[in-house]
């Protein structure tokens, strides 16, 4: 081992020494360093010095774990009540602050790629079961219409990308032409650095993934409201989040549902989602032939900027799918058929 090394080494040994108290958080701090130096191509020549040194502080910490003690059962009391006292009980804030609370009274550090504020105050991934309007019954078995399952709160020099997966946790059961269900899954994942946050919807569908820069993200899921006539089905939704870049190549899609529209009337006003990039080919029961209008609108709504014709089984329908423009924020769709049809307006996200 070079003499630079051997120095760096007795270094965090003679301060372990004169703390022996603060010995565990001293070698891992010695870890972390000594790793970080290995890394430098300056010190290429005693990278293989530096790891292992690294290695054997990480060792030396390990090593002064004990088994706990009536004390740290006070202790843990001791930090739920404070951490109460701070944010309530709602139990992704309680959790997250009592080890707050632990960490600020012990000083402990810690060895990992992922930033200081990505652990166990983080709610990395976790699933619900959601159902539209569930009843006081099944509310009381832990199903809800909402639930936010991913969480993470960041500093400024954490802001980095960060990949949110969401998809169902079980399919669903054989087909059942009997149930009349439906189900109707949607997610809002909330980003954003430095206080800059955006609300986005999503379909959740079968599953979905995106990246976005951040040093906050949120994600919520929940259940639209069923069809005309439909009970809405109950699912088992997760998410996972990760401090890395892991894009699909599948887009993200926002659908806005128009159920049993008369023949011959408009819609009500719908807002196009935030991020949305384009408008798709529009999804309905209309039969061959039939025809729809669609007509976007400026920020108020007060004037009608594009119209865009469809008809159902045509072989080219014209400009869909269609960009949105900058000053495009409402759309209404006029069923031009004589029976009440139904219409899934199905909008592609820049996620």
């Amino acid at each position: 081992m070079g003499m630079t090394v051997k120095k760096l080494v007795g270094s965090f040994i003679g301060a372990a020494k004169q703390r022996p108290d603060r010995a565990p958080a001293i070698y891992r701090k010695a870890a972390q360093v000594l790793t970080g130096l290995s890394r430098d191509p300056q010190n290429a020549h005693i990278a293989p010095q530096l790891q292992s040194a690294a290695i054997e502080f990480a060792g030396a910490s390990a090593s002064f774990q004990r088994a706990p003690t009536i004390e740290d059962f006070t202790e843990l009391l001791r930090n739920t009540a404070v951490a109460y006292d701070q944010v309530g009980d709602d139990p992704i804030d309680l959790i997250a602050r009592r080890r707050e609370i632990q960490e600020e009274r012990s000083g402990e550090t810690r060895t990992s790629i992922a930033p200081a504020s990505f652990n166990e105050d983080s709610t990395l991934g976790r699933s619900a079961i959601i159902k539209f309007a569930p009843t006081p019954e099944e509310s009381s078995q832990g199903i809800v219409e909402t639930q936010t399952v991913a969480f993470w709160q960041g500093v400024k020099k954490e802001a980095q990308a960060v990949s949110v997966d969401v998809a169902l946790v079980q399919p669903p059961p054989p087909a059942n032409a009997n149930a009349l269900l439906s189900a109707r899954p949607y997610g809002i994942v909330k980003f954003g650095s430095d206080g800059n946050t955006t609300p986005v919807e999503f379909d959740i569908g079968r599953g979905t993934r995106f990246t976005m820069p951040c040093n906050y993200a949120s994600v919520l899921v929940g259940m639209d409201p069923p069809p005309v006539n439909r009970a809405s089905a109950i699912l088992t939704v997760g998410a996972s989040m990760g401090t890395f870049a892991a894009p699909s190549q599948a887009p993200i899609f926002r659908t806005r549902y128009v159920d049993a529209l008369l023949g011959g009337t408009n819609s009500d006003f719908i807002t196009i989602p935030l991020k949305a990039s384009q408008l798709l080919s529009i999804q309905s029961n209309m039969a061959i032939g039939e025809t729809a209008i669609i007509t976007l609108y400026s920020f108020s709504g007060a004037d009608a900027l594009t119209e865009i014709f469809y008809q159902q089984g045509a072989a080219l329908t014209a400009n869909l799918p269609a960009p949105l423009a900058g000053d495009e924020f409402f759309v209404k769709i006029h069923n031009g058929s004589v029976a009440a049809r139904n219409f899934r307006l199905m909008f592609q996200l820049s996620l």
